[in-house]
């Protein structure tokens, strides 16, 4: 039969031993609790790589890559020790701490993390640690568990009700964008703050994890001084960074990170301290154009995911933009999406209030 007359198979080569040994052995994949470290500090560093749960998907890479092209570093795919510590050390000169962040695991689970209490004197490095932490680990938990009406009912009415104004950046019908979430103390008034402390201390209907991490963050809030407001805008050049004064709340300051002299500039939520606080509306405006954008602002600057609607006047029409991205520490930082009337969808990718090119 032909099968019988077909050529026997060639006997394959084995790989020999020897050779084996002497290649490099392949890169160990980094571990879970690495990767969600470097989630975390993309995150920290404006980078939004999406949410700190150790999965290593698209937004993350693309985060990832922008991280190391904005460094000077090859272009790669996995993280890496060298990569993970030169983050580590970006984050801490960022936040003006002048020693590279220590290596940490973190967190096997959410529910297991707490902010470490300030230390003495530890002043705005303090506070921005405990806000980055709790926005980067218990925000969505929080916004979670406001929106589950059975969860939420063992938690005392005045303790909902404080809770609720420090919630913002998704809503029930948005659940799914989680880098959204963020929880601003910067929303609260100083008793308020006081009210949450003590209520805290009392009530037992959040989760442990939840409860520390909010009572970290308000103890670094009280340790952080008195916002020295300099310089400010009176007389600035045009473009210049500087605090400006709203027209509609005198005394009352925000951080303008391009100024714009022909423009005013009004708020319609809270001041605190003598600058913005909270949730509101930052409205500029000149004889032919205004911007309105709408979002929560920290120790007077605006931070987090805002929306925005530009409206300019041309000849007899008046052409609307609608716009949403991040704020960090006041300037725009990250990916802004613009749509415009035509129907056109434009973005913008910034870092530090610079559009990159």
């Amino acid at each position: 039969p032909a099968a019988a007359d077909a050529a026997p198979p060639t006997k394959q080569t084995p790989v020999r031993e020897e050779a084996a040994a002497d290649s490099p052995p392949a890169a160990a994949p980094p571990s879970k609790e690495a990767v969600r470290e470097a989630q975390e500090l993309l995150a920290a560093l404006g980078y939004a790589p999406g949410p700190a749960d150790g999965v290593w998907g698209r937004r993350s890479v693309r985060a990832y890559k922008a991280f190391l092209r904005d460094s000077g570093l090859p272009a790669a795919d996995v993280v890496s020790g060298q990569t993970l510590q030169a983050m580590r050390g970006k984050a801490a000169r960022q936040r003006g701490s002048g020693t590279p962040i220590a290596s940490t695991e973190a967190p096997k689970e959410a529910s297991q993390t707490a902010i470490p209490s300030p230390a003495p004197g530890g002043g705005k490095a303090v506070a921005t640690i405990a806000e980055l932490a709790i926005q980067g680990v218990q925000a969505y938990m929080l916004v979670k568990l406001m929106e589950d009406p059975e969860r939420i009912a063992g938690v005392a009415p005045e303790l909902r009700r404080l809770l609720g104004k420090t919630v913002s950046g998704v809503s029930a019908a948005d659940l799914s964008n989680e880098e959204d979430a963020q929880v601003s103390l910067g929303s609260l008034t100083a008793a308020e703050r006081g009210d949450l402390s003590d209520l805290l201390k009392k009530d037992q209907g959040l989760p442990q994890p939840t409860r520390e991490a909010l009572s970290g963050a308000l103890r670094a809030k009280a340790a952080v001084p008195a916002i020295a407001l300099r310089p400010k805008c009176t007389g600035a050049t045009k473009g210049a960074k500087c605090w400006r004064e709203m027209s509609n709340r005198p005394g009352c300051y925000t951080w303008d990170d391009h100024y714009l002299p022909d423009f005013t500039v009004t708020w319609s939520g809270k001041c605190s301290g003598g600058v913005v606080a909270g949730q509101g509306t930052l409205t500029t405006r000149n004889p032919i154009a205004s911007f309105a954008e709408t979002g929560t602002v920290s120790d007077g600057k605006q931070h987090g995911r805002w929306v925005g609607v530009g409206r300019h006047r041309f000849l007899d029409k008046t052409v609307e933009t609608h716009s949403q991205g991040h704020y960090v520490n006041g300037s725009r930082h990250g990916r802004w999406i613009y749509r415009h009337a035509s129907g056109q969808v434009t973005e913008e990718e910034y870092r530090d209030g610079k559009i990159l090119e």
